[in-house]
């Protein structure tokens, strides 16, 4: 653990615990709010579903771009630790901060036409789990937990609907999604 004065010493068995606890936490809210927002994102767009059905290969950028698109945490907040100068303004030591990434990631400079859901999209990096030392620690579970679920579901399941009248949006502080939403599949015949 980084102390104040910049030394580091090793976490203890109750803060060690901690972050275990807070991973798991952390970890299931966001994955569990990732992927109805993907089913959503497929749903409006079924040429991207016909296309990761036909092409699974396809599957690892089209998480990428559920997580540009419609990610489950919209902000961070920071603190300062030294005056920071953003354009003419500099915000000093000690301040706390919002940073705004479900805007970043819908920044025309950066992603053209940020509102259209593509999994073809060229997307070299984004800050939906933050970025630098303030990168997810479970970033690459939630990609890979979110790549099987949709490998699953579209092998089991590719031509669903979603029931829009079911769908319950998920109040939280700081994560958005849907707690609910209801799918209409049709069984097929096991062959």
């Amino acid at each position: 653990m980084l102390e104040e004065d910049g030394s580091e010493r090793l976490l203890n068995d109750d803060e060690l615990a901690g972050r275990f606890l807070e991973l798991s936490f952390a970890g299931h809210e966001t994955v569990a709010k990732l992927i109805p927002n993907g089913v959503v994102a497929l749903s409006w767009y079924p040429e991207a579903r016909r296309e990761l059905v036909a092409d699974p290969g396809l599957m690892t950028n089209a998480v990428e771009e559920m997580l540009r698109w419609d990610p489950p945490s919209h902000y961070q907040g920071r603190a300062t630790t030294r005056d920071v100068r953003v354009r003419d303004t500099v915000i000093p030591a000690g301040q706390r901060v919002i940073l705004v990434t479900g805007a970043a990631v819908h920044d025309e400079r950066k992603y053209p036409d940020p509102e259209l859901f593509d999994i073809h999209r060229d997307i070299d990096r984004h800050v939906s789990f933050g970025f630098g030392r303030h990168l997810c620690l479970g970033a690459s579970l939630a990609r890979l937990e979110t790549k099987v679920a949709f490998e699953e579901l579209l092998k089991r399941f590719p031509d669903f609907t979603i029931d829009p009248s079911g769908a319950e949006r998920h109040v939280s502080v700081n994560v958005r999604g849907l707690s609910k939403l209801p799918l209409i599949v049709e069984s097929r015949a096991a062959v």
